[in-house]
């Protein structure tokens, strides 16, 4: 194993608009990305949801947001309003951060790395978060559970609430493959990422196909492509990570240093 090993290019297969994170950590790890959008973005709304965020918010201790697209969406059930002043905003990372500043006049808490599990983790140590307090979580459809897994053992009720959700592109009459698209290796953060790249590309299981853990490993399984390596735990450097085993690449010693300057 040698420090350059066999680097394909990589299709990122979030939804295009989630894409510029993902490129940029693996420019930063010395990776050529292909943005490869497997996924759209459906906005929700209506009434009853309205209606749930602002009754939710209503003495709740933290809104925790998660991506951009999460404040964009409360911001548009909220029709412009902002939280109420008792309610601490708490971001995933910076992206986050800029985009609630904007919509609501300030932040409160961002952890020091950009992932949802070290905002649960920020959470869970927060004095100010007593039990019976609630954290409201605006999100995806189909988000992970991180804040509930940190926070239940202190008695802290999460309300979880779907602004928006994910569904794998349409079929496609004519398919891509591996070799006119140009990749070698795919990143797959979820089962609807892989029905969507089957949706999109033909004979896909001969791409070093890189899952970020166990559920969206098993639906690689089960249309018969191999898991060319799977992530230690959910997140984009562990992605990479796995990537780099993937493909035989020894990880620079500096990574470490630059994973923590962020």
């Amino acid at each position: 194993m040698n420090a350059r090993g066999d680097r394909p290019a990589v299709l990122v297969t979030r939804p295009a608009e989630d894409a510029e994170r993902w490129v940029a950590a693996l420019a930063d790890r010395g990776w050529r990305a292909i943005v490869y959008p497997c996924l759209a973005i459906e906005p929700l709304d209506g009434p009853e949801l309205r209606a749930a965020l602002r009754s939710a918010l209503d003495g709740a201790a933290v809104l925790a947001l998660t991506s951009p697209r999460a404040v964009e969406r409360v911001a548009a059930l909220l029709d412009g309003a902002a939280p109420p002043p008792v309610t601490r905003i708490a971001a995933v990372g910076h992206a986050t951060a800029d985009a609630a500043r904007s919509a609501f006049g300030r932040v409160d808490l961002v952890p020091a790395r950009e992932t949802g599990d070290a905002l649960a983790a920020l959470l869970r140590e927060d004095p100010q978060l007593a039990a019976g307090g609630r954290v409201v979580a605006p999100g995806a459809d189909r988000a992970r559970r991180a804040l509930e897994s940190a926070l239940a053992p202190r008695g802290v009720d999460v309300v979880r609430l779907a602004v928006y959700r994910t569904v794998p592109v349409a079929p496609q009459a004519a398919k891509d493959d591996p070799e006119r698209v140009g990749a070698g290796a795919a990143l797959l953060a979820s089962p609807s990422a892989v029905e969507g790249l089957d949706n999109r590309m033909r004979d896909a299981g001969r791409l070093r196909l890189v899952s970020i853990g166990p559920t969206t490993s098993a639906a690689i399984r089960a249309r018969g492509w191999r898991v060319a390596a799977e992530a230690s735990r959910p997140g984009l450097e562990e992605m990479i990570d796995a990537l780099e085993r993937a493909c035989g690449v020894t990880a620079r010693g500096d990574r470490r240093a630059r994973r923590d300057m962020r």
